[in-house]
């Protein structure tokens, strides 16, 4: 044996240390796997990360005209597009201005696919210049499931 010469050792904690931090962050990796690959499977989100009802694909709401000259209501003609047949519940409307908007207006009723309907709804805002729309449904449990597409509309 050569003097001076001293062979270091790793402390048994810290190799014990280390390898529980590296079966802990497989572990973590694994798991994030398997829930997003028993979500895919169960169609609670599409892979963007979105929850979106299977319903909810391929459908949405376009507004293609607004007349909002009555300072207390708007008329807004809404159109369905979208592959999709199943029945929506109903829709969101947003309606803005420059400064402000309305809020959430529930629509509530079907449109068919490829169909227009023409609704009046209150508001008390004022220079409405723009229109959003979103159809939604709803589920068995009762909870609101928004699609996805947002229509707007600006005049």
């Amino acid at each position: 044996m050569k003097k001076g010469v001293k062979k270091r050792r790793i402390s048994p904690i810290v190799l014990v240390a280390v390898i529980i931090g590296a079966v802990l962050i497989i572990a973590a990796v694994f798991g994030v796997i398997s829930i997003i690959r028993y979500n895919q499977e169960n169609n609670f989100y599409d892979g963007s990360l979105l929850a979106i009802s299977e319903g909810c694909k391929k459908v949405g709401v376009n507004p293609t005209s607004a007349d909002c000259s009555n300072p207390s209501s708007c008329t807004i003609t809404l159109k369905r597009i979208g592959t999709n047949k199943v029945e929506i519940a109903g829709v969101i409307l947003i309606l803005k201005n420059n400064t402000d908007n309305s809020g959430l207006i529930h629509v509530p009723g079907n449109i068919e696919p490829s169909s227009s309907k023409t609704v009046t709804v209150n508001t008390n805002l004022t220079l409405v210049n723009k229109v959003e729309s979103n159809a939604y449904q709803i589920d068995s449990d009762g909870y609101t499931n928004i699609c996805y597409y947002t229509g707007t509309f600006d005049f």
